[in-house]
């Protein structure tokens, strides 16, 4: 139940996090295409110049009558498609993503890190680089180590 000033019909607007909760690898790209998806609803019909559409694969493609878009961290543009962005980010239990449509209707994909132990704090942005060096990150489908 929402707080007695958020009622319960009413469209999440803005920003969306996407928090790994089992399945596949690749699980939180298609919560990210669902996210996309209620920001569209929420714009009520605003046309963006961009518009971007999730595969389940995590890759991020956008019309191509458009300029190449932007790269957020976390994924590359495909060599042999400026208009397909692949995620390259290495596979974590712990990180979550916020997602974001920008005005132009880009997408604003942030990594965050949600395991205090990593010495992150949650709501920074992370890095390719702060994945690729952390020691205390858990591949999914892998046991996490237990720490004390």
């Amino acid at each position: 139940m929402g707080c007695d000033t958020c009622p319960d019909d009413r469209v999440m607007e803005g920003v969306f996090y996407v928090v790994y909760t089992g399945g596949p690898p690749h699980a939180p790209f298609a919560a990210m295409q669902a996210a996309v998806d209620k920001v569209a609803e929420a714009t009520n019909g605003i046309v963006f110049r961009y518009q971007p559409t999730v595969h389940p694969d995590g890759s991020i493609e956008y019309e191509r009558a458009t300029p190449e878009p932007p790269v957020p961290e976390g994924y590359m543009r495909d060599e042999h498609d400026p208009w397909v962005l692949r995620p390259v980010w290495s596979s974590c239990l712990y990180r979550m993503y916020r997602v974001q449509r920008l005005e132009d209707g880009t997408l604003k994909i942030d990594g965050l890190c949600a395991m205090p132990m990593s010495g992150i704090p949650a709501h920074q942005p992370l890095t390719n680089t702060n994945c690729r060096l952390c020691k205390v990150g858990c591949a999914i489908g892998s046991i996490p180590a237990i720490t004390n």
